[in-house]
């Protein structure tokens, strides 16, 4: 089963716009979309997806979504959401059984880094904005320290957008 991250963050490492929105949500929905025709579920934290929910991004259509939530939210969107607080061990075992192959995780820092922790993640995509703040090379150098243990698969610079691919 491949696990993928996929993140958008300022320059400052801010994962939210000036509006407390998460940047995956506003600058990053076409990443989003593309990366979601790429696999068969996807594993969100509660708040990024009540606020998808909450700007129509999600849910998506044709993927099985997983959000993860200590709260106790309303499944007002059918049979392809499954809302859990589970733990993580317990949510890959249960979408290996259902078959999924490929999932996305859509996960704050915290949880983020709780799977790549439990070795559950195999792949890393993080667009750094550039456009919203300034300061991009120290970014870029704190990754470097972070990822010693990751392979860098690309990087590519758009006009606003400095996409890294890792693979760990």
């Amino acid at each position: 089963m491949n696990w993928i991250v996929y993140h958008a963050v300022t320059t400052n490492h801010e994962p939210r716009d000036e509006q407390g929105q998460y940047i995956s949500l506003t600058h990053g929905v076409k990443k989003l979309k593309k990366l979601s025709q790429t696999v068969q579920a996807i594993v969100w934290d509660e708040e990024l997806y009540v606020q998808a929910v909450s700007a129509g991004v999600a849910p998506i259509s044709g993927v099985f979504h997983v959000v993860l939530s200590t709260q106790k939210l309303l499944n007002t969107w059918g049979d392809n959401v499954w809302i859990t607080d589970i733990a993580l061990k317990q949510v890959r075992r249960e979408l290996k059984i259902q078959g999924f192959e490929q999932v996305l995780c859509l996960t704050n820092a915290y949880t983020t880094g709780q799977l790549i922790k439990a070795k559950f993640i195999q792949y890393l995509t993080l667009d750094v904005i550039q456009s919203l703040h300034s300061g991009e090379q120290v970014v870029v150098e704190n990754l470097d320290k972070v990822s010693q243990k990751w392979t860098l698969l690309s990087q590519k610079l758009s006009k606003d957008v400095l996409t890294l691919s890792y693979q760990l």
